[in-house]
């Protein structure tokens, strides 16, 4: 029995949550930088409401087109960000020795962002193929394109979005049916091609090395920040690691401000709200009416959680610093357009779905 035009109601709810948290924490992290860098604390805020309005809209219209429009725009999709991954690479500016934006009138796009959305499109599409993966050279020719994308990322260098992709990737792989002793075998490869690249680019070996040596002086802020926060924090926009001991406390390491102002009943919400994102993408998924809309939906879900773990995890120190935002909070106009996207495919997936046990 088809459910129709039924959204789902906890997902929104999620969702809109972890973006009013994010306004509420960028706001907080970034006032004190911005007032002395632009002389109003309001700057950060300002240029973050513009993707926010532009996501929220997008969603809309994402999730009033049936998602199966994706899976015949996979391919050319997928080819529009490998042009885009090229052109970062050899006609961008580089900032902070990586090449990772692509500025149009002043507006930064970061094509590794796209590349972890397109990216799940295209293998939800190839895996949803009726006559399925029939033999090894079709899970080469899935290992190849994938292996271009990651290599594309790794170049830039972006090896924190390359990472997540890498696992977005298996894991779609995995629910897709693949043969475990294949997919083995492409982790024990791809694990080993990582070891390489940390050992062939200066950037990525030492942000290893310094990472071993615990020698890492934003992630030692970073867990001051969190200690300080203890079990109920020190008030929203109390924090003080914010105050120039914090690197980039509004993007890359926004979790510790929220940890230092929340405290660790904050952080547990924050975590409990991406564990129940996940839960019910995985919901929609056992639900939906096709395989691609299944596939799809793990997908995007996976991605958006495994994100939120990576960024937890570098904050934390128990992960190489790696420039990785958190989903629907970091301060940045790439990913949050694309997560709502995402948000929107999977909330029209929700509305075209079958009744079935989990």
């Amino acid at each position: 029995m088809n459910r129709d035009n039924k959204i789902d109601i906890p997902l929104i709810l999620v969702v809109i949550t972890l973006l009013l948290l994010g306004v509420l924490t960028v706001y907080s992290a970034s006032s004190f930088q911005a007032i002395r860098s632009r002389g109003t604390s309001l700057f950060y805020l300002t240029n973050q409401t513009i993707p926010l309005i532009l996501g929220i809209v997008i969603a809309f219209i994402a999730s009033k087109i049936n998602y199966l429009i994706w899976k015949k725009l996979a391919l050319p999709i997928l080819v529009i960000t490998l042009f885009l991954l090229v052109y970062v690479l050899l006609f961008s500016e580089p900032i902070n020795n990586v090449r990772r934006w692509i500025m149009l009138s002043g507006v930064s796009i970061q094509p590794g962002e796209i590349a972890k959305l397109s990216s799940v499109i295209w293998l939800s599409s190839y895996l949803s193929r009726p006559e399925g993966i029939r033999n090894q050279g079709e899970f080469l020719s899935i290992v190849g394109v994938s292996f271009i994308v990651i290599l594309l990322l790794v170049l830039a260098p972006s090896f924190g979005i390359a990472f997540t992709v890498s696992l977005s990737l298996c894991f779609l792989m995995l629910v897709g049916g693949i043969k475990l002793k294949w997919l083995a075998l492409l982790i024990g490869v791809g694990a080993g091609a990582f070891a390489f690249a940390i050992s062939t680019f200066s950037y990525a070996r030492l942000r290893f090395s310094t990472f071993l040596s615990g020698e890492v002086y934003q992630v030692t802020q970073s867990i001051q920040g969190i200690g300080a926060g203890g079990l109920f924090g020190v008030g929203l926009g109390e924090g003080r690691q914010k105050l120039l001991f914090l690197p980039h406390p509004h993007t890359d390491f926004i979790f510790s401000s929220l940890a230092e102002e929340l405290g660790l009943i904050g952080s547990i919400v924050i975590f409990t709200l991406f564990a129940l994102f996940f839960k019910e993408g995985i919901k929609i998924a056992s639900h939906s009416n096709t395989r691609f809309g299944g596939l799809l939906a793990m997908g995007i879900s996976f991605n958006i959680f495994i994100s939120a773990l990576l960024h937890i995890g570098v904050v934390s120190g128990m992960l190489p610093t790696t420039g990785q935002p958190l989903p629907f909070i970091s301060y940045g106009g790439s990913s949050l357009v694309i997560n709502l996207l995402s948000v929107g495919i999977l909330l029209n997936i929700s509305k075209q779905t079958v009744h079935r046990k989990i």
